[in-house]
């Protein structure tokens, strides 16, 4: 029963696209009966299997450049956002702001569950309480409060991961595609905040 469990669980996970989630469980339900505790897990898995996928990359400045934070939708590029900073933050800091930033624009949009990717292995473990924040506190208690939530807990729930060479192959991307600023829309850091101030609150 276990092992079928996590079988179970692990195809479900393992798909980057809802798509092939969907389609695998389909030809799983009527090749055989499912049990109890997979309809469980199931349903408490299908939501993350259908999450939107968003990238959340913080660059500091270059020449000609301010420092920035990509928020894009995979599937909803209209909601794509670039988020201008100021130039006396460093990369650690534009990482986490982008998380933390990504995480309001998916509360704003009312997602329900929201997978976010982010070049920070750091930012991602400290983001999912793997370790304790030393820097940038306030921003993770927020962050954490929202990776941290449960399928009882109500509001915008996320799962952080690490966009890394696997997760690019996954997602059929390139680094560079993934994570340009190409044609995206520009706001300040400013406007940015005083658009999703209820979010701000909220988190």
């Amino acid at each position: 029963m276990v092992g079928s469990v996590c079988s179970f669980v692990f195809h479900l996970i393992y798909f980057s696209s809802s798509e092939q989630a969907i389609s695998w469980l389909i030809k799983t339900a009527s090749a055989r009966k499912i049990t109890p505790e997979e309809h469980r897990v199931y349903v408490q898995e299908r939501p993350w299997a259908t999450a939107p996928v968003v990238i959340a990359h913080g660059k500091t400045s270059e020449s000609g450049t301010k420092a920035s934070g990509l928020i894009r939708w995979l599937d909803n590029p209209e909601r794509d956002i670039c988020i201008e900073f100021g130039s006396q933050d460093n990369m650690y800091r534009v990482q986490v702001k982008a998380v933390y930033y990504a995480i309001l624009s998916a509360m704003m949009h009312r997602v329900t569950h929201a997978v976010i990717y982010s070049t920070n292995e750091i930012v991602v473990k400290v983001g999912n309480g793997v370790f304790t924040p030393k820097k940038e506190t306030k921003l993770f208690e927020g962050i954490r409060r929202r990776t941290s939530l449960t399928e009882e807990d109500s509001g915008t729930r996320v799962k952080l991961h690490t966009l890394d060479s696997t997760a690019l192959n996954e997602l059929n991307l390139t680094l560079e595609k993934a994570t340009s600023r190409e044609n995206v829309p520009v706001c300040s850091e400013e406007l940015f905040r005083e658009r999703h101030s209820s979010e701000i609150i909220r988190i």
